[in-house]
């Protein structure tokens, strides 16, 4: 069983290979990304200008802002190419029982 900040967004087959989705816990949007068998999730805002980084796609292991082609790392939320401005904030993610959860506390 887990704790009470691990969250539910999907099914592991909700997810193909190198696909985004965004989903949401209370008033803040996520993205969670698949690659190969694993998850990941991030912000599903672009620090740059606030793009939906769920309406992007994946690259080589890289999420693309869909407005300014800025890029980050999927796994690490690193930054790699202009005009991104920061890194993404990115989010513990674990499976069980085919379900996907993503481990976040909302900031009051």
């Amino acid at each position: 069983m887990l704790e009470e900040d691990w969250h539910k967004v999907c099914h592991i087959d909700d997810l193909g290979d190198e696909e985004v989705m965004q989903f949401w816990v209370g008033d803040t949007p996520l993205a969670i990304y698949r690659l190969e068998d694993a998850y990941y999730a991030s912000t599903d805002i672009c620090p740059h200008q606030g793009g939906s980084l769920s309406e992007g796609y994946i690259e080589d292991g890289q999420i693309e802002c869909p407005l300014h082609q800025g890029c980050y790392d999927v796994t690490t939320g690193e930054a790699r190419s202009g005009p991104a401005c920061g890194d993404l904030a990115t989010y513990s993610v674990t499976t069980q029982d085919a379900w996907v959860y993503v481990q976040f506390v909302e900031d009051f």
